[in-house]
């Protein structure tokens, strides 16, 4: 079986952009590739998260539920969605729909942790990584905070 494909999309990934070939293709191995028709939900705000979505290909919209903050829309490849879902199961506060056949490389918490764990060295350069997400999530929360006060 190839994992070209999913090894493509994941290097792509900011998160995972320090993972060598080797890492990468046991993190291809473990994943799995789901597709979605268009106006699907590939999540929805609220779910309990076990992991996390790389695009290979598509469309998606990122929306907030409930609240007055325009979507956002991405075909890039590499994207990813729900990437603090790989350290914690929260729920999630956005929902995904695929806008054109979507196709993603799922990667599942307990796999991404057991590659932490045998590769330590990439929990720190992860850690700068999800740190920048964490500030740019707690940054929306202030535009969301700055909306409802108007």
């Amino acid at each position: 079986m190839s994992l070209d494909l999913e090894m493509s999309a994941l290097s792509s990934a900011a998160v995972f952009a320090g993972l060598n070939e080797e890492q990468l293709r046991l993190l291809a191995f473990s994943s799995e590739r789901r597709r979605y028709a268009a106006g699907d939900f590939v999540f929805r705000a609220g779910e309990l998260p076990e992991g996390a979505f790389v695009l290979i290909e598509g469309e998606v919209e990122i929306s907030h539920p409930g609240e007055q903050i325009t979507p956002v829309r991405t075909s890039e490849k590499g994207a990813m969605l729900g990437e603090l879902s790989l350290l914690i199961s929260k729920p999630r506060p956005t929902s995904a729909v695929a806008i054109h056949d979507a196709t993603f490389v799922y990667v599942p918490r307990k796999d991404f942790l057991r590659l932490v764990e045998a590769y330590p060295r990439i929990a720190s350069a992860l850690s700068v990584r999800l740190k920048d997400s964490i500030l740019r999530y707690l940054g929306s929360l202030g535009d969301v905070r700055a909306k409802l006060a108007e």
